[in-house]
Order: structure tokens, then C-alpha cells, then sequence
């Protein structure tokens, strides 16, 4: 498989703001950055429209995603088909079939087993980070992604097993360039555990990501957000179980490691950057970012 052609012209036709000029300019700028790896047009297509269609903080956007990959590798590499298989007996994380009316695309996670010893903090990282690298690579940009995280069965001795660097290191790449609009966060069935969750985020978000979760005591509150027919039927929802969801997302995953053998290879060479540096700076643009 490798990489994943799209039918470009079907995105361009969907946004006519995003200008096959810009993202000309934008594959002509890349080929100039040697240390970057060389991107298919529809990921590029996905940075500028991320971006709100401006070049400059493509360029930006790109640059820090693909070189903060590469520095926090372990957060990223995808997990081989056993681990797969294991994980995803641990929790159940894809994206949902049908979106919210506003057409945002919902992230669900929730666990299946709810045995602390099972829960493997990084290794549920990198699957999340699959899941989200197959979608997007598939589906192209997305108007909005509204993501839920259910916690019921989470106890303090799941707490007690995440990995803060790689909450850390994870969560630095949602706040600065991850190619995707963010637009709602949901923590339910969160009970006793909700101060000691927003403890452990709130270091690692910026105020407005922070400002995007919403705690719910209830469902009820939840639906006014995501209406009950988007959600499975474990939620009184009109989708099928967690669980046939969850064997779809497997199946369809286990058949795409092609794809994610190509995606790993994307990482940033160092030693064919132009200005090494602690920092790095976008050729054309204003924005230096620095890395920790």
C-alpha cells in the first residue's frame, strides 16, 4: 500500500479555499528541505487546511510536527501486529462511522479490560497515534474532530501506570502542529477520578485547549454535545457495539501495515539540516520554534 492516493481533485473541488497554487508553493518549499521527508499532497493539502489556509504557518506546522515525531519517536512508532492485537483488547480508540451534525469527526476511547496491569500508557499512545495517521491519510482534511474520552472502569492504579513524558512530549505535539481542528473535548463517566485527570492535563494544555474539555456528571449533558445517534449503542446510540466497531477497526488496521511501515519511515534527517541549531527556523516565515 505505502502511501494512500487520494482523489485530490474530489478535495479541492469540497474547499475551494484551499488553491492548488498555495500548495504548489508549499511542495516547492518542501523539496528544498532536505532534512524533511517528502509528503504526499494530500498530507500537505491537510497542514494548510489545518492551518486555516495560511502558507506561512503550514510551513511552520510542518516543520515542528515532523521533527517533534522524530525527537519523541517512542510516543509515535507504530505497534507491531501482536501488540496491536493486545491493545486493542485493553481499549477500545477509533474514530466513529457517523459525525456530529456539524460534521466533526469523533475520537472515541474508552477501556474494555479494566485491569490496571494491562494498561500500557505508551503503547495506547502509539495506537491512538495510528488510528489517527490512517484516518486522516484516508479521509484528507477534516472540518473538525470532537474527541471523548469515557472512563469508566479507570481507577486510581491506571493513574499510577501513565507515562508523564509521554503525556508530555504527546500532548506538545496536539498544542503546536498536529494536522487536525480540535474542537470539542469530552471526559465522561470520569466520577471520583475527575480532579485528579484535569491535574495530570492541565500542566501539558495550553489555556485553550483546556478551555475545549467538558466534564459531564451525566450522559444528558453529553448528548446536548453529541447527539445519541452518533455514538455507539453501549451510549443509547444508533452505531453498532464498541465491540463490532472495535473488530472493524482491527481487521482494517491489521490489513494496512503497508501504510504504516511507509508513515514510520517519515522522520526528519538532522544531519541534512541546513542550521543546526536547539531551535529551528521556516525559510519565508517569521515563527522560530523551540524545542525543548
Amino acid at each position: 500500500m505505502g502511501p494512500i492516493i487520494r482523489d485530490i481533485d474530489e478535495i479541492y473541488a469540497k474547499d475551494k479555499r484551499i488553491k492548488r497554487e498555495d500548495v504548489r508553493i508549499l511542495k516547492e518549499w518542501l523539496q528544498k528541505q532536505e532534512h524533511l521527508p517528502q509528503m504526499t499532497e494530500t498530507q500537505i493539502i491537510i497542514f494548510l487546511h489545518t492551518c486555516f489556509y495560511s502558507i506561512e504557518q503550514a510551513k511552520a506546522n510542518i516543520e515542528s510536527f515532523w521533527t517533534k515525531r522524530t525527537l519523541y519517536y517512542y510516543c509515535f512508532k507504530p505497534l507491531d501486529k501482536e501488540e496491536l492485537r493486545t491493545n486493542s483488547s485493553v481499549a477500545f480508540i477509533g474514530v466513529l462511522p457517523k459525525p456530529t451534525p456539524q460534521g466533526y469527526n469523533i475520537l472515541l476511547s474508552k477501556l474494555i479490560d479494566v485491569t490496571p496491569e494491562k494498561f500500557d500508557f505508551t503503547k495506547l499512545t502509539r495506537m491512538v497515534d495510528m488510528v489517527a495517521a490512517l484516518y486522516l491519510n484516508e479521509r484528507g482534511p477534516l472540518d473538525g474532530v470532537v474527541i471523548v474520552y469515557d472512563a469508566k472502569g479507570c481507577t486510581f492504579g491506571h493513574l499510577t501506570r501513565i507515562n508523564l513524558d509521554v503525556m508530555k512530549h504527546s500532548t506538545e505535539i496536539i498544542r503546536e502542529s498536529i494536522p487536525v481542528r480540535i474542537k470539542q473535548i469530552h471526559l465522561i463517566n470520569a466520577f471520583s477520578l475527575v480532579d485528579k485527570l484535569m491535574g495530570l492535563l492541565k500542566p501539558f494544555l495550553t489555556n485553550e485547549l483546556y478551555s475545549l474539555i467538558n466534564v459531564h456528571s451525566s450522559l444528558s449533558t453529553f448528548y446536548k454535545y453529541v447527539p445519541q445517534e452518533c455514538l455507539p449503542e453501549e451510549y443509547g446510540g444508533d452505531l453498532p457495539s464498541c465491540q463490532i466497531l472495535q473488530k472493524d477497526n482491527l481487521n482494517h488496521m491489521l490489513s494496512s501495515y503497508p501504510f504504516y511501515e511507509w508513515h514510520d519511515s517519515l522522520l526528519v534527517d538532522e544531519s541534512k539540516r541546513l542550521e543546526k541549531s536547539t531551535s529551528f527556523g521556516i525559510d519565508g516565515t517569521f515563527k522560530t520554534l523551540e524545542i525543548d
